[in-house]
């Protein structure tokens, strides 16, 4: 896929990952009250990272909630329980005053420099606001952003699992700064959820027989009881963490691919590698 294909731009999706302690919070007891909500969230208690959460205050951003346009990172499910989940979302849902939205070159923890090529380092709070954009516009400056910086492959921005300088981002978990940064303002409801990349667990019943954990899981009961027609993907789980996020990183990747070209959201893995072959 080369930046040329700008039509493209306009269907990708944003993502979020979770981990599954937040699935009750998230697929609540009806629709109105189901879906990603903003919260306060600091990483750290160090002098630095003080310094930065006291400028996403001053910005409002804690109000926000945070997506990303790229594979979905499973960084942010390492705090609780270690099996993210994903879940794609319409970028410009009908349930979002987008005129209240904005997006960040880069995610607020990044050490690469913004859009203007100023570091939020240093930078007045009228500064700081300007080198944010309205999601409108997030398609061109992705397309460029993709001609500049990753040599006219979308998909190579967008975080090929199979690419060399994503793996080393993963290493360092650092996929975070490679990808735009989306501000959702309030609450996403689940209406505008595209699919959920989920982990498929076994459990050892009583018989003494492994039976898939999905088939009886109460938050996978209760989100095709809110989401009936939601597509959901899932991933090998793995007693290795690091095969497991593997595992989820690649559904997400080819997932992407398979929902953004395709239009269909994929049944499984095969499925989604087969129609992304067609397309990387």
């Amino acid at each position: 896929m080369s930046s040329g294909d700008f039509d493209t731009y306009s269907r990708l999706p944003a993502t979020h990952t979770f981990d599954m302690s937040k699935l009750p919070m998230i697929f609540r007891a009806n629709m109105e009250t189901s879906g990603l909500v903003s919260r306060f969230r600091r990483d750290s208690s160090s002098a630095e990272t003080d310094l930065l959460w006291n400028e996403v205050i001053s910005l409002y951003l804690h109000k926000y909630i945070c997506c990303y346009c790229g594979t979905h990172d499973p960084f942010y499910a390492k705090a609780v329980e270690p099996s993210p989940v994903g879940v794609f979302i319409k970028r410009d849902h009908a349930g979002s005053d987008v005129s209240k939205c904005n997006v960040s070159y880069r995610d607020l923890y990044s050490s690469q420099k913004w859009i203007n090529g100023k570091s939020i380092r240093g930078l007045s709070l009228q500064d700081k606001l300007q080198t944010f954009f309205s999601i409108v516009d997030l398609s061109e400056i992705m397309w460029l952003d993709v001609r500049a910086n990753f040599g006219g492959s979308l998909w190579s921005h967008w975080g090929n699992p199979n690419e060399g300088d994503f793996k080393l981002a993963l290493l360092s978990d650092k996929i975070y700064e490679r990808n735009f940064e989306l501000h959702y303002l309030g609450q996403i409801p689940i209406d505008a959820f595209m699919g959920l990349i989920y982990p498929r667990r076994h459990v050892l019943t009583a018989e003494r027989q492994f039976q898939p954990a999905h088939v009886s899981d109460p938050d996978l009961i209760k989100i095709k009881q809110l989401r009936p027609d939601l597509g959901i993907l899932f991933y090998q789980n793995s007693y290795d963490i690091k095969e497991r996020f593997m595992n989820f990183i690649e559904a997400s990747f080819y997932a992407s691919v398979a929902l953004v070209m395709s239009e269909v959201f994929p049944i499984n893995i095969e499925v989604a590698k087969e129609i992304a072959s067609h397309y990387i």
